[in-house]
């Protein structure tokens, strides 16, 4: 019964990604790579509750927003948008998983999905140590599409990271993945 409901919320996941031709048709619970965070909250809100990573130190261009709330697929959105504008650049979408072997398994349910809508599109695969804890890692199907990417991985925390186990679906802009690469 668990793997049924997985199946049908992959389904309901994937289903706008279905007609993109552009990282900028993709929608996560609404949110779009290249739309404007103020077409979603206020300036306000916005920058009372908008933070940066650690790993930036003095590169502030891009800021980035938790949203918990309201959600209908995910337990948790971090949207990275430009500091200046509002744009977003980067939406991560974060589902909820109990170990390391359910995040494999459901993995793989999403890349099959994922690989039925880019046909035509090499798909990278790989395994390494996240940049910011060495001693976590960081499993990786990517999508490198003209204008940004998207991804699917496995991010298994070290116990000293502080951070559960993770399975994420990211999509980004070009300018957002040189902004990262340049940190």
């Amino acid at each position: 019964m668990k793997k049924i409901i997985f199946i049908f919320f992959v389904f309901l996941i994937l289903q706008s990604f279905s007609k993109a031709d552009s990282i900028e048709d993709f929608e996560i619970e609404g949110f779009t790579i290249g739309g404007n965070l103020l077409e979603y909250f206020n300036k306000s809100k916005i920058q009372s509750e908008k933070f940066f990573f650690d790993a930036q130190k003095d590169n502030k261009k891009y800021a980035s927003i938790k949203i918990y709330e309201e959600l209908k697929n995910f337990k948790s959105l971090t949207i990275n948008f430009l500091d200046k504008n509002y744009k977003i650049g980067s939406i991560s979408a974060f589902v909820s998983i109990q170990n390391i072997s359910e995040c494999r398994n459901q993995r793989q349910v999403i890349i099959g999905e994922i690989k039925s809508l880019f046909i035509d599109t090499e798909i990278q695969e790989f395994d390494k140590p996240h940049f910011l804890d060495k001693n976590s890692t960081v499993e990786t199907t990517l999508w490198t599409l003209e204008n940004g990417f998207v991804r699917v991985a496995c991010y298994n925390w070290s116990k000293g990271s502080g951070y559960p186990i993770e399975l994420r679906i990211d999509t980004a802009s070009i300018d957002y993945a040189n902004f990262l690469n340049s940190l």
